[in-house]
């Protein structure tokens, strides 16, 4: 490999997802443009075989108008570009026995 294709790869930014406990938010990263203006769909995966409950919270909707996060159904979790555009994140947290077991971000950009 050369150098400029090295100092090129490492300028990268990788695509990093943020979750703990086997929680996982796919795709992790939704961009709103002219391109893409929504709505997305989003799936959340808790861990295989437990039993608990997954509650999402966010500050994209409401005064910010960046988007809204809505339940779909089964895993499915459906995000609408707002008026305004913006970023946020829409945490998923996971439950088991009252106690948070999982989480994991949605990150939204809303450049519309």
């Amino acid at each position: 490999m050369n150098s400029a294709a090295t100092l090129h790869n490492s300028a990268i930014e990788p695509d990093v997802c943020l979750n703990s406990g086997g929680v996982r938010v796919a795709p992790c990263r939704i961009r709103f443009s002219a391109a893409n203006p929504g709505p997305d769909t989003v799936y959340v995966r808790t861990p295989q075989g437990a039993k608990g409950l997954l509650r999402e919270s966010d500050h994209c909707g409401g005064a910010s108008g960046i988007a809204t996060i809505t339940q779909g159904s089964g895993d499915a979790w459906i995000v609408t570009a707002g008026p305004t555009a913006g970023h946020c994140k829409a945490r998923f947290n996971y439950f088991n026995n009252n106690q948070k077991a999982g989480w994991a971000t949605l990150r939204i950009n809303n450049t519309l």
